[in-house]
């Protein structure tokens, strides 16, 4: 089972991708055949083929994203918040993303199910 530290290291590789909107990075934080569901609830997307389109897609508008505060880490599984702001003329766009995911001894992503609120960031 990955460590603790190897777990922290691997969600803030991944939030340092996102944010560089690095897809070949973020790709390849993902097992084979991972489970994204992103947003949770609205159909997953299973392997790396179907995780790039959807990172490409959301690639084509420009957009910052950070952690916001450290990772909660139980085992094989880590909880964090991603706060992203898409830049909107005077007044940014944002939204915070809550991602659970399933780390494996390999250091990859299982499973990631992402729970996102704009409303918490605009009131």
């Amino acid at each position: 089972m990955p460590s603790r530290d190897q777990i922290r290291d691997l969600v803030e590789r991944y939030v340092a991708a996102l944010d560089g909107q690095d897809l070949d990075t973020i790709v390849g934080l993902f097992t084979e055949d991972a489970v994204q569901d992103d947003p949770v609830g609205e159909g997953a997307n299973v392997g790396h083929a179907a995780i790039r389109a959807f990172f490409t897609e959301r690639f084509l508008v420009a957009f910052d994203a950070r952690l916001d505060g450290p990772p909660t880490i139980h085992g094989s599984f880590a909880a964090f918040r991603i706060a992203v702001e898409i830049p909107a003329g005077r007044t940014p766009f944002r939204i915070l993303i809550t991602d659970l995911v399933e780390v494996t001894p390999d250091l990859r992503f299982r499973t990631l199910k992402a729970v996102p609120d704009a409303k918490v960031l605009n009131p």
